[in-house]
Formats: structure tokens, sequence, C-alpha cells
């Protein structure tokens, strides 16, 4: 016979379960829910908002060229170079994907 606490244990770990699930969901439909999976000290702003969209055009084929301009230190590279090729090859994985910097060791860094 199991006890109202091993109950309560079981429907914590149920919601538990189910929250991780729609967190893994959210995260293969939205970039910026894949960027706070992956990297939970990102603070999202709306101008990451403005470049999530952008970049999830640019996965769905609506978009076929952009370029981002922003000053440093606001997130461009952590989503465009970072989050979003392994974003777009969990949703693409046969698809080629270039990445290129002015210099060898920032690209591969990315």
């Amino acid at each position: 016979m199991t006890s109202n606490v091993d109950n309560d244990i079981q429907a914590i770990r149920r919601k538990q379960a189910i929250q991780e699930v729609l967190r893994r969901k959210n995260a293969q439909e939205s970039l910026l829910s894949f960027t706070t999976y992956t990297y939970s000290d990102f603070e999202v702003n709306k101008h990451h908002e403005v470049i999530a969209s952008a970049l999830e055009r640019v996965e769905a084929g609506l978009c076929k060229r952009l370029m981002i301009f922003m000053p440093p230190r606001h997130g461009k590279s952590e989503l465009a170079s970072r989050r979003f090729p392994a974003w777009f090859m969990g949703k693409h994985p046969n698809q080629p994907i270039i990445t290129a910097s002015y210099g060898q060791e920032l690209s591969s860094d990315f």
C-alpha cells in the first residue's frame, strides 16, 4: 500500500516530467526557447526577440539573406553563430551549413 507521501512524490515527478517534455518541445519550435533551454543564464530582451524572429524566417525559407547590424555585446554571436546553427541542424540534420568569419579561430569557436 502506498502512502500519501509516495503519491505526492509521484505526482511531483510526473508534473516535472511533463514540464520537461514541454520545455523540450518549445525548444524544438522556437529559437529563443532553444537558447534559454541550452543556456539557462541567457537573458532575453526585445532585440533578441527581433533577431530570433528574423533567424526563424531564415529557417523557414522565408528569408534568403539576412544581415544583422548591432553594437558589440548585444547577443548577435550567441544567437546567430552559436545557437541558430545548432537549432537549425536539429531541425534539418541533412542540410549543410557554412560558418564564416574574418578569422579561422573565431569561426571554429562558433
